[in-house]
């Protein structure tokens, strides 16, 4: 707005309050509204011009009701300033003027309309707060030469700074918001570090005498710095926390001139403006570049960066947000943090700066929190929250007041959160809590969740808790997996966290492979791996869950890692939580929330990192009817991507309806399979009836007798590949044709019908060679083989589809690189020919 110069003193200005004032309100509103902002840079042989007509003066009125109090004493001191004349007088004036020429524009209609204002040259301050939302700003930007202040404010303001800092540097630093959860925070028993007040929260004086605050933080160009009475107070508040502590007040260079010209001299040396600038990247090494960049929240404009510089340790404590849909305003606030009976005040004095977009707001805000935090931590600073937060990247470092409560000489963070719900019987609880303890990594906390789990487990593990104090009993209030998982995530401290039931056991080494994969590679944050699946008396089934790649979104068709094997940074796990409506898929429904988030899921390799035991096949097979259920909800989610303030389009999906469809399909097939091996005649009858239902999808590649080998086993429980499993299969060889035929009415599923036979058939034909027995083989065998030769004549023509297309696009691809070759030597040719075709001109011309 103005330039360095402008301070000179044989460098006059002129500031023209536009248009013609012509009602008392105006002139006890917008008129000493003028004043206070401009009062700060006014010195000899500048004039504040106001065109009136009226017969009386702005001095004959009262400043209004919503206004500071001292705008009147501001008024009569800059009296000799003012001049008051009729509209084309003052126009002359104006004109006429030899100095610096400034426009005050109070109405925003006449912008780009008013002959007046596209005549002259002038500086314009867009001036009318009825309409432009960040009227104070401007105003406030201009009462401090652009917002950059002077040299000499300059200079001061980082001398202070870098003497603050260098006094101040400490290990743990406490930042503060206002959000309603401060209400519920014991401040007595907060860690010890460097408290932070920020805003309004110098009107709770009990709570400044707990604090005593040497630094105290506030950015809002109407809340702090602003012409209201609302503002007032809060200076006056402001003044008396600064004398009573020796605190300083650290706030954006623009505020400088209101502050320097309306606080008392005493606290006049404790005042640090800083510089901000527009562009994105951040700073967070205040000490080596004095400026912040320019963002609309306080906290990342100046409480993140002042507490990276002043610790490694920052803890936020009242960074609420809010939810998605309650956007009527930015958010909640404490009531006893807040001025309160100002409020009705301050949105009189600043009518547009409500008139905003609160999700757009919101969703930035969400957004740049996250960049911080990240970079923050990047620079090896930990951050922790000890209130919830509806913000994602503070939610995901929220630590409950339970993990809260063990701070004490030194905030300690475990290495690793293990949340294990407790089931099964007590010698597996034994084996599972011992697969932890014996882990080379030690820093760890165990949260066991009770949610329906035997007494004598429940008593065993709280004498356990007294042995090892890293060991700590939750009750589920809930009487599901999924509550319980979500009540264990809350609880979560630790810098990584992951998951074990109360029946399986970790692999050795299991945490410090996973730590170590993440720390390799800083792009991925969270990662799976590979599970071995054992039964009740720990015997290995051969059969191994899991993905031996990085997942993607596109992968989440499917629970392609067990729960078991997820292993993340905390922030990141604990910003997601599990559905207790999509009951046995909870590892999968967790999983697509990582990914439609834009996460990706590494992969450990092929070493297990986790025993997981089946002893039920009824549980983990039983009841189709919701398997399927939850399995189709959450296909259908995969469609439509959630929208949030983090990701307001979320992540697109490569999934199309058709796939969808068919991992349905391909969900019902394994719940047959399952439902047959089980001699279960009602879940047969509920899973072809569901199959009835599914609209016939294209082709479905055929399974492999490794895909009915692995549910043998699971539903069976004998190992993969082994004798019994295969006597097993053959007592049930009759029952998985008779099973089978019955699918026969359902065209799309015949295929896969005759495969699963196919396999019966195998392992009964090897099964007989070995007993030299005659392997059976009626009129059905013969139809399967059929049908199985069949299949594979279908398989191969599609296969020789598939090279003869991939031929013929090879060879469109060449034909036309061979078109462009012949297309560029033509062109090539006919350039010669110009040339010389010039070149004959020219030398005719010259000749």
């Amino acid at each position: 707005m103005f330039s360095n110069r402008a301070t000179e003193q044989d460098n006059p200005r002129i500031f023209y309050l536009y248009p013609e004032i012509h009602d008392s309100l105006q002139y006890s509103d917008d008129f000493y509204r003028a004043i206070f902002y401009l009062s700060p840079l006014l010195r000899r042989g500048d004039t504040i011009l106001v065109p009136s007509s009226r017969d009386d003066t702005p001095y004959g009125h009262e400043p209004a009701k919503f206004l500071d109090g001292c705008v009147a004493e501001l008024a009569e001191k800059v009296r000799d300033h003012v001049e008051i004349r009729p509209l084309k007088e003052a126009n002359a004036r104006f004109e006429s003027f030899e100095g610096q020429h400034v426009i005050c524009l109070w109405d925003e209609t006449l912008r780009g309309k008013d002959p007046f204002l596209k005549r002259n040259g002038a500086r314009l301050i867009r001036a009318d707060h009825r309409r432009v939302q960040h009227a104070s700003s401007i105003y406030l930007k201009a009462s401090s030469l652009n917002g950059q202040g002077t040299p000499q404010q300059r200079r001061a303001s980082r001398r202070r700074l870098l003497v603050l800092l260098e006094e101040l540097k400490t290990e743990r630093v406490l930042i503060f918001g206002t959000g309603p959860s401060l209400d519920q925070v014991n401040f007595a028993a907060l860690p010890d570090g460097l408290h932070i007040a920020t805003n309004s929260m110098i009107t709770n004086r009990p709570l400044l005498a707990k604090m005593r605050p040497k630094i105290i933080v506030a950015s809002d160009p109407i809340f702090h710095a602003g012409a209201s009475k609302y503002a007032e107070e809060f200076r006056s508040l402001l003044v008396e926390a600064m004398r009573l502590y020796g605190a300083s007040f650290i706030f954006p260079m623009r505020d400088i001139g209101i502050y320097e010209n309306l606080l008392p001299d005493d606290v006049r040396e404790r005042l640090i403006g800083v510089p901000t600038k527009d562009d994105d990247k951040i700073n967070l090494d205040l000490a080596g570049s004095f400026k912040v960049s320019a963002t609309r929240n306080v906290m990342t404009l100046f409480l993140l960066p002042l507490a990276a510089n002043l610790a490694k340790e920052v803890i936020l404590v009242g960074f609420d947000g809010r939810p998605v849909e309650e956007n009527s305003y930015f958010w909640s606030h404490s009531d006893s943090f807040q001025l309160v009976d100002h409020m009705t005040l301050i949105r009189e004095a600043h009518p547009a700066f409500f008139n905003i977009d609160y999700d757009e707001y919101y969703r930035t805000h969400c957004t740049t929190v996250e960049i911080y935090l990240r970079e923050m931590e990047a620079q090896g600073r930990s951050v922790a929250s000890l209130t919830d937060s509806y913000i994602p990247a503070i939610k995901g470092r929220f630590l409950s007041p339970t993990a809260a409560a063990v701070i004490s000489e030194r905030f300690l963070r475990p290495q690793v959160s293990i949340i294990m719900p407790l089931g099964g019987s007590l010698a597996q609880l034994k084996e599972a809590v011992r697969s932890v303890q014996d882990q080379s990594v030690k820093d760890w906390e165990l949260l066991c969740v009770d949610w329906g789990g035997e007494e004598g487990s429940r008593a065993w593990l709280r004498e356990e808790a007294k042995r090892d104090g890293r060991i700590d009993c939750l009750e589920a209030r809930g009487e599901s997996l999924a509550e319980a998982l979500n009540l264990g995530l809350a609880a979560a401290s630790g810098h990584y966290v992951c998951f074990l039931d109360g029946r399986d056991r970790l692999s050795e080494s299991s945490l410090r492979r996973r730590m170590h994969f993440l720390r390799a590679d800083p792009t991925i944050e969270v990662c799976g791996g590979k599970v071995e699946v054992i039964d009740g008396a720990g015997r290995r089934l051969g059969v191994r869950q899991g993905r031996p790649v990085t997942a993607r979104l596109r992968h989440a068709r499917g629970a392609i890692f067990h729960l078991n094997s997820f292993f993340g940074v905390g922030h990141v796990m604990k910003r997601f939580s599990f559905n207790p409506h999509r009951p046995y898929c909870e590892a999968w429904y967790y999983m697509m929330q990582l990914l439609q988030f834009g996460w990706v899921i590494g992969s450990c390799g092929e070493k297990p990192v986790a025993e997981v035991r089946w002893e039920d096949p009824e549980e983990t097979l039983g009841d189709p009817l919701g398997r399927f259920a939850s399995a189709r909800l959450i296909l259908d989610e995969l469609l439509h991507p959630p929208k949030t303030p983090f990701l307001p389009n979320g992540i697109p999906v490569t999934l199309s309806p058709v796939q969808a469809d068919r991992s349905k399909v391909r969900r019902l097939q394994s719940l047959f399979v399952g439902q047959v091996l089980l001699g279960d005649r009602q879940g047969q009858d509920t899973v072809i009836d569901m199959m009835r239902e599914q609209p016939a999808v294209p082709f479905l590649q055929p399974v492999s007798s490794d895909f009915f080998e692995t549910l043998a086993a699971q539903a069976l429980l004998e190992p993969k590949g082994s004798e019994a499993l295969r006597r097993k299969i053959k007592e049930r060889y009759r029952e998985i044709f008779d099973a089978c035929e019955r699918l026969q009415g359902l065209s799309a599923q015949w295929d896969f019908a005759v495969a699963f036979c196919g396999y019966a058939m195998q392992t009964a034909r090897s099964l007989a060679a070995a007993d030299k027995e005659k392997p059976p083989f009626g009129e059905a065998e013969r139809r399967v083989k059929r049908q199985l030769a069949l299949l594979w004549v279908k398989e191969r023509l599609r296969h020789l589809r598939y090279e003869a297309g991939t031929g013929m696009r090879m060879l469109r691809v060449e034909g036309r690189a061979l078109t462009h070759y012949a297309m560029e030597k033509q062109r090539n040719v006919r350039r010669r020919w110009r040339r010389s075709r010039r070149d004959r001109k020219r030398r005719k011309q010259q000749g």
